[in-house]
């Protein structure tokens, strides 16, 4: 009966907004009860003015000065530790117990560090009530109190030394720590939170960043994906239409032998029918013959025995054009240098170029092997007029330039070589691969490649080709051929032919420069990384010519 009463007692001493018992309780004007909190904290949060009752909505106006109904103070004191112990549980092993319950422990609410005690919900009311022990220091529950008090002196930790950064109490800052920088913790805490706080931001911004490279990351992983799959399904739809061009060529070439071979045996067939039908004409009168002779009556064999039986004059068999002999021999030869061609093509490589705006790789087809292969990668050049020197001249459309004794006047040109006897050509060498032969007649002769970027003003070994880090070439000399690059000679094999050929291999890093004769045989080959426009250029001495072929 008592409890009923009680669980009634309390349905009526609970708060509507807080759902609990009512905790320093007012009264509003209607009549209706809260805790002072809770409905202070329902105006503030108002966006009106209006102080409504959170039950009936009432207005109160001007906002009341609320005054603690001491009444239902009491009354919910009193019930709230009356009702206490049935909301108490028992401390598990991963809990904290209550240092003053006898049989039962309960899981402890609270940590007095002045007490050194932790303290369930019902041994922590007089912590709450009494004045005695207002000034008590309550915290979470906490296992090892001990660490909140100095090992020396036993006493509260109540300050920090920031000169040597640790924890201590009153006495070690008079003892010590004397004369160092001593704050409060609650103090040097606040200023940590709030290094705490920056970092956390640090880390925040730092994930943020991260994330975002991440993001970069995977877009680009998409990107090399989506590449590859567009590459994948081009060349799938490349290989489809040359397989079904294959497959169409095949039908064709198979119905054009089939075509032939009918129209050929047909041509035979009419003569073969022909003679076929007298042959068994021949074995019917041969059996007529062969019956007669083995007839035993003369009378009957005399009758049956006519002059028809004598064959006419033996016939030549008719002449028929035919071919006998069916031949592709043509076309199995174009289908192995088909095959041939699909066999080099397998063996083709990627290739990364990084000297690029973005990283790049190229399917590229191996090295040339003769000279059919390097003409596949030939170009076009023309002589540059704006930068050849006045001790040269150009001609046969700016493919030929000769050295000579006396000067010519070209206008001025801030690409001119104004001192050394050379030209440059005005197409750069851009392609992945690049094949040109030239001529020569005389010696000295410089052939050779540049940066565009090579110096035109002066002597010196900044402006000429093979001379600085700019320019490669081949110095072309009966006597001693060599090749220079920043002013580093190194002979090559002689003698050299009137024709020399020169390939630039960009992806590969090469120029390589060739005898071209019958065959291709390798001068030299310099290993380098182009990272500018490349043009070809060449020095001539008077009495020397080149040609561009």
């Amino acid at each position: 009966m008592a409890e009923e009463y009680i669980s009634q007692l309390q349905d009526e001493l609970i708060c509507c907004v807080c759902l609990d018992i009512l905790k320093d309780p007012i009264s509003l004007q209607c009549g209706h009860s809260f805790c002072k909190e809770c409905i202070n904290s329902c105006w503030d949060n108002y966006e009106e003015l209006l102080c409504r009752c959170p039950s009936c909505r009432s207005v109160n106006i001007p906002r009341p000065d609320l005054q603690k109904n001491i009444l239902l103070n009491k009354i919910a004191r009193e019930l709230r530790v009356l009702t206490l112990p049935t909301s108490q549980s028992a401390a598990g092993a991963q809990d904290i117990a209550c240092d003053f319950c006898k049989r039962n422990k309960f899981r402890a609410v609270k940590s007095c560090l002045t007490c050194r005690a932790s303290f369930c919900e019902i041994h922590i009311q007089p912590h709450q009530r009494g004045p005695a022990w207002i000034n008590h220091r309550l915290v979470k529950p906490s296992r090892n109190l001990e660490k909140n008090f100095c090992t020396e002196h036993q006493k509260l930790l109540e300050l920090f030394c920031r000169s040597d950064q640790m924890c201590i109490c009153s006495q070690c800052g008079v003892t010590e720590h004397r004369g160092h920088d001593l704050v409060g913790l609650e103090a040097e805490r606040a200023e940590k939170e709030t290094e705490l706080e920056a970092a956390r931001t640090n880390i925040r911004n730092r994930i943020q960043q991260r994330q975002g490279n991440v993001g970069e990351l995977r877009q680009t992983v998409n990107r090399i994906k989506a590449s590859a799959e567009r590459e994948l399904q081009e060349t799938e739809r490349a290989f489809t239409v040359l397989i079904n061009s294959i497959n169409e060529t095949r039908r064709k070439v198979v119905q054009l032998i089939k075509d032939m071979e009918r129209t050929e045996v047909e041509k035979v067939e009419g003569p073969m029918r022909q003679l076929q039908t007298e042959i068994m004409e021949l074995k019917r009168r041969d059996e007529h013959l062969v019956q007669l002779s083995e007839s035993e009556d003369s009378i009957h064999f005399l009758q049956n025995f006519t002059s028809p039986y004598v064959l006419p004059d033996e016939e030549d068999p008719p002449h028929i054009d035919v071919c006998t002999e069916v031949s592709s021999v043509d076309l199995r030869e174009e289908l192995s240098h088909l095959k041939e061609r699909l066999e080099q093509i397998g063996k083709w490589t990627f290739l990364r170029v990084d000297n690029t705006d973005l990283p790049v790789f190229f399917l590229i087809p191996p090295q040339p092997r003769n000279r059919e292969d390097f003409l596949q990668y030939s170009c076009q050049l023309t002589l540059d007029p704006d930068t050849v020197n006045e001790h040269l001249s150009i001609s046969d459309g700016n493919r030929k330039v000769m050295g000579k004794d006396r000067t010519s006047h070209y206008p001025d040109h801030p690409d001119r070589f104004d001192s050394v006897p050379q030209v440059l050509c005005r197409e750069d060498l851009s392609r992945t691969r690049c094949y040109w032969e030239v001529e020569r007649s005389g010696n000295p002769i410089v052939i050779g490649v540049a940066y565009k970027s090579l110096s035109r003003r002066g002597g010196n070994s900044e402006c000429i080709i093979g001379g600085n880090n700019k320019s490669w070439c081949l110095f072309c000399s009966d006597s001693s051929p060599s090749v220079c690059h920043q002013t580093e000679m190194t002979e090559v094999a002689g003698p050299l032919c009137s024709r020399i050929g020169i390939y630039v291999d960009r992806c590969a890093g090469t120029l390589s420069f060739y005898n071209v004769s019958n065959t291709m045989t390798l001068l030299h080959s310099f290993t380098t990384s182009f990272t500018e426009p490349l043009h070809a250029g060449f020095w001539a001495n008077q009495d020397t010519s080149l040609t561009i072929c």
